[in-house]
């Protein structure tokens, strides 16, 4: 809970601010270039980590983990169920974010 919550509210936030600056993008090149830089800060964490933590620490920090009980997911439809509501969701972020033709939705900067 003490890690989760906090990584769980900075994504949130980096998706909100991620979202208002991408949709201020005026050109296509300044998308491509923008959208490898929030990429970039949002596995900022990892190269840190790769970096500054010694090989020990890593390998001791993989000896913690708790293993699936399975290499691979097995299908079934409520693994197809879950991926479409994840789909579903993500695009009515997108417009409840941006809106519709006659309302202007949560976006505040265009």
């Amino acid at each position: 809970c003490c890690v989760i919550l906090p990584r769980f509210c900075i994504t949130c936030y980096l998706t909100w601010i991620g979202s208002r600056w991408l949709i201020a993008t005026a050109n296509f090149c300044d998308l491509i270039l923008n959208s490898v830089g929030l990429e970039f800060i949002l596995h900022l964490k990892d190269v840190m980590y790769l970096a500054l933590v010694p090989r020990r620490s890593m390998l001791d920090l993989e000896d913690t983990t708790i293993r699936p009980t399975t290499q691979k997911e097995p299908e079934s439809l409520s693994v197809l169920i879950a991926t479409l509501g994840w789909a579903v969701l993500a695009v009515a972020w997108v417009v409840a974010y941006m809106g519709l033709p006659g309302y202007n939705g949560l976006q505040q900067v265009l």
